[in-house]
């Protein structure tokens, strides 16, 4: 749930969108791999798991010595939440898509509506007006 919520802080229109554009023109223009890793976020637990063991080791949670069931287990969670985060903004994209769909077929609808109603009102204004010349004649 991190990544979503980062992946909307850096969208457009947002608190970090800025630093989004950036990333964006890192990772796309100039080719940049750990800017890549920032953007994606099938990636993006990588990089935070990485901050979360260091915050770790610098609070002393984590030992400083070599740990062998740590090295073992850090690329199981990584993968664990890259799977989870890379579903759960694939599930976002998808709702958001059909959202959007949603909503222009919805203004095409009003628009059409809207101009068949004009339409309508435009003939009737005309049988009226030709209703009152043959009358006042």
């Amino acid at each position: 749930m991190c990544v979503l919520a980062l992946k909307t802080a850096l969208s457009e229109g947002m608190l970090l969108e800025r630093l989004g554009n950036w990333l964006d023109w890192q990772a796309n223009d100039r080719g940049s791999k750990l800017a890549q890793m920032f953007f994606c976020p099938f990636c993006m637990p990588t990089i935070q798991s990485i901050v979360a063991h260091a915050f770790a080791f610098g609070l002393g949670i984590l030992p400083m010595e070599l740990n062998w069931a740590l090295l073992i287990r850090w690329p199981l969670v990584v993968f664990g939440a890259s799977i989870i985060a890379g579903n759960f903004w694939n599930v976002y994209e998808t709702i958001n898509t059909a959202k959007e769909r949603n909503e222009e077929e919805t203004q095409f609808y009003k628009m059409m509506t809207t101009s068949r109603n004009e339409d309508e009102d435009d003939r009737e204004i005309e049988e009226f007006d030709e209703d009152n010349a043959y009358s006042n004649n």
